[in-house]
């Protein structure tokens, strides 16, 4: 789904004279932005309501520079969705020559601002979202979906404290976006439900991450 089109602004640019790591955030999270106007969350309804989305998480692979002035188009495919949160894939792309510049998986939680707390998606705003969702159902899963960061793939990590031997299971194009509680229950996704202690926090805590436009 397109989400946004613009340009490398002057501020965007740094010593190595192209886009700084910084900005590529900045552009996904406008692109984010119109994510929530798609599915009803906009500016006028966050006001009326109290309801928002802040960010729990964000990973950002970069893999292609881009320079000043260049045009660039951010897309959006929804992996998977509950009654609260969304996790999501937003590719960005050389808007002429098609080149993908980088790509951030990001999971956005649903919060009633009166506590402020998690909340359960207004029904509303969860019918928009379980939309897209279906429609995205279909779409192949990224083959970089669901993975941390190594030095080289199926090396081990060096800790004083011991790691998990639970491996990453590898996202494929038979896992499906769906509305679930507690995540996807079949196939090889990384489910929202591996990250109890991340959604623990954000419910109580009143500092939880938000996600502020820029």
């Amino acid at each position: 789904m397109h989400l946004r089109d613009a340009r490398v602004l002057p501020e965007w640019v740094d010593y190595n004279g192209h886009m700084n790591d910084g900005y590529f955030a900045v552009a996904f999270s406008k692109a984010t932005d119109l994510l929530l106007d798609e599915i009803g969350l906009d500016d006028a309804y966050r006001k009326a309501t109290g309801f928002t989305i802040y960010t729990l998480g964000m990973q950002i692979r970069y893999l292609q520079e881009v320079k000043l002035g260049e045009p660039i188009s951010t897309f959006c495919q929804i992996l998977e969705h509950d009654s609260k949160r969304i996790r999501v894939w937003l590719s960005m792309r050389h808007t002429e020559q098609g080149t993908e510049l980088a790509t951030s998986e990001q999971l956005l939680l649903c919060v009633d601002q009166s506590g402020p707390k998690a909340a359960n998606f207004p029904s509303e705003i969860a019918a928009r979202l379980a939309t897209i969702g279906d429609a995205h159902a279909s779409l192949p899963i990224p083959e970089d979906a669901g993975k941390g960061i190594r030095l080289k793939r199926g090396g081990k990590l060096r800790s004083d404290r011991a790691q998990s031997s639970r491996p990453i299971p590898a996202l494929d194009a038979t896992s499906r976006s769906r509305t679930l509680q507690g995540g996807i229950s079949s196939g090889n996704a990384w489910p929202l439900r591996s990250f109890p202690l991340l959604f623990r926090c954000a419910s109580s805590s009143p500092r939880a991450p938000s996600h502020t436009p820029v």
